[in-house]
């Protein structure tokens, strides 16, 4: 463990006694606090403009809306259709994620965007990866 706490375990953090031996209640409220203080959240955001062969906007809805329900399916993600709904031949969609272990976060959104892009039907032309860290102190 390290100052923050932190273990070689994502998202695990030791404190108290195991970490410090025998010591005041008083100290392993610390211990407690200074984990908490350490705590992060972790939001992936995934952008992607996304190219159709389709002629209508019937045709590119029926090949855009079910490989986003295929996505949230089959992968912890919120996900929406952006930009472009008036658009016969591109849509911009996004998903993102929220997770405690950045490592995770990231490796999933890899593996839904990979999903996304082997769904068929349409060409993922420009895409965008983001990880952002959020301080949870205030909430424990």
């Amino acid at each position: 463990a390290d100052d923050s706490l932190a273990t070689s375990i994502a998202g695990v953090w030791a404190g108290g006694d195991i970490v410090t031996g025998a010591a005041t209640v008083i100290q392993a409220m610390g211990a407690g606090r200074r984990a908490a203080r350490a705590m992060k959240a972790y939001l992936g955001l995934y952008t992607a403009r996304l190219e159709t062969p389709a002629r209508s906007l019937k045709e590119k809805r029926a090949l855009i809306k079910p490989a986003l329900e295929r996505l949230k399916a089959r992968f912890p993600v919120s996900a929406a259709r952006l930009y472009g709904l008036d658009a016969w031949g591109y849509e911009v969609v996004g998903f993102t994620l929220l997770g405690n272990d950045p490592a995770w976060v990231e490796e999933t959104m890899r593996a839904a965007a990979r999903f996304l892009a082997e769904a068929g039907g349409f060409q993922v032309a420009l895409e965008e990866f983001r990880l952002e860290a959020f301080e949870l102190d205030g909430l424990l």
